[in-house]
């Protein structure tokens, strides 16, 4: 209440927009369906991409350049899939 508010720009709608049809609502769709007919482990590894695609969406959106924290975000989220990756694979190898 005490800030002023500030209204998106056409870029910022349009990647709301997009990001709501694209990855961040089909991935609601895609997670709903694969939990209940998919291999759990791969899907939440899987997950880790709806991250990548929605900031990717509202950069190309915005025609913005990646930042280096963007660049460096998108590098952890990548680490972490790959971590549980290995993770899965190193169980199934000891199972």
């Amino acid at each position: 209440m005490t800030e002023t508010p500030v209204w998106p720009s056409d870029g910022i709608t349009w990647a709301s927009i997009l990001q709501g049809l694209g990855p961040v609502g089909l991935a609601f769709y895609v997670w709903d369906i694969g939990m209940k007919k998919c291999n759990i482990p791969v899907l939440c590894t899987a997950s880790y991409a709806a991250l990548l695609l929605s900031t990717l969406v509202l950069i190309a959106a915005v025609s913005d350049k990646p930042s280096l924290a963007l660049l460096l975000s998108a590098g952890l989220i990548t680490g972490g899939a790959l971590l549980a990756v290995l993770t899965s694979w190193r169980a199934k190898q000891s199972a």
